[in-house]
This record gives structure tokens, C-alpha cells and sequence, in this order.
């Protein structure tokens, strides 16, 4: 490559250019950088549509609850808790609510059994917590609740449910 003794468009000093493309020495370079503003940078553009929350899955299932599984349950238990036959509490305008629908056999251990109707029974807050260890509509364990000693008292008030039924 060729260096070329150059003349600055500015200032009129001598410097030594490498490119075709340089017009102005270093000192005017950098005096029109200084000069310059910098732009604004536009923000990013956003999402118009909030994150969904829940997804297709969670949407099938709420759907097959509360048009398939709470239409057979009243049916054939009525609206008690399995464990306690507590009813559930009555809404503002005097409907009865629902408690909490539960697998009898649980879906990791028995994966035939997830749509089956037959495995599901209404248990209210307390007995389903109990069940389940962990309240799916929390991120931590509900204090206060010992597991093995809930377990213990749900399987005893089964069995009792049960017996008073045969």
C-alpha cells in the first residue's frame, strides 16, 4: 500500500493519509467528533400483548374441569369435601362454590389415571393442601402444617367416609 502526503480539507495541515477515504488530519477529526452530538437512540419497541400467564394446557384442563369433571362429581358425591363432607362456602348471590377438584391417585405415579373421571373426588382447601403437600397456588409451603400428621388424619377420615358408606 501506497502512503500518501495528504493536505487537511479544515485546516490546511500536511498528514500523512493511509486511505482515500481520510479528508481531515487527527486534531480536526477529532475536533468535528467533539462538535457532533451523539443520537438518540430510539427506544426498543415493546410487546403490544401482555405474557400470558398461563398456557394451552392449563386452558384445556380448566375447561374439561368445569365442563366434564365438576358436572360428574356433583352428580355422584354432591358438593362436600371427600375427607370432611364440609360444604363449601356460599358465594354473594347465594350459590354454593366449589372446592378444589383431586386426583384420588396421583398423575406423576399413575399417568392412565389423568382423565380418568373415576380419580377424581372435591376436597376443600385444608384436606387437598394436606394431600398434596405443596398448594399449587402458592410458591412456599403453608406453615403450620405438619404433612405426616395431615396424611395420617386424611386417611383415617377417608377410611371412616368409607366405612359410613358401605
Amino acid at each position: 500500500m501506497r502512503v500518501q502526503e495528504h493536505i487537511c480539507d479544515d485546516c490546511g495541515a500536511r498528514f500523512t493519509r493511509y486511505s482515500t477515504l481520510r479528508r481531515f488530519c487527527d486534531t480536526c477529526t477529532r475536533a468535528r467528533a467533539a462538535l457532533k452530538q451523539s443520537k438518540q437512540r430510539k427506544p426498543l419497541p415493546r410487546a403490544k400483548k401482555p405474557i400470558k400467564q398461563r398456557g394451552k394446557e392449563y386452558n384445556k384442563w380448566v375447561a374439561f374441569r368445569n365442563g366434564v369433571v365438576r358436572p360428574y362429581l356433583d352428580k355422584k358425591y354432591g358438593r362436600g369435601c371427600f375427607d370432611c363432607g364440609v360444604m363449601p362456602a356460599r358465594r354473594e348471590d347465594g350459590s354454593l362454590g366449589y372446592h378444589d377438584v383431586d386426583h384420588v391417585k396421583g398423575k406423576g405415579a399413575h399417568a392412565e389415571l389423568k382423565g380418568d373421571l373415576t380419580n377424581f373426588v372435591y376436597r376443600c382447601r385444608v384436606h387437598h393442601i394436606g394431600k398434596t403437600g405443596v398448594p399449587q397456588w402458592t410458591n412456599h409451603q403453608t406453615p403450620g402444617i405438619d404433612k405426616n400428621a395431615m396424611r395420617a388424619e386424611l386417611d383415617a377420615a377417608a377410611k371412616a367416609v368409607r366405612e359410613a358408606a358401605a
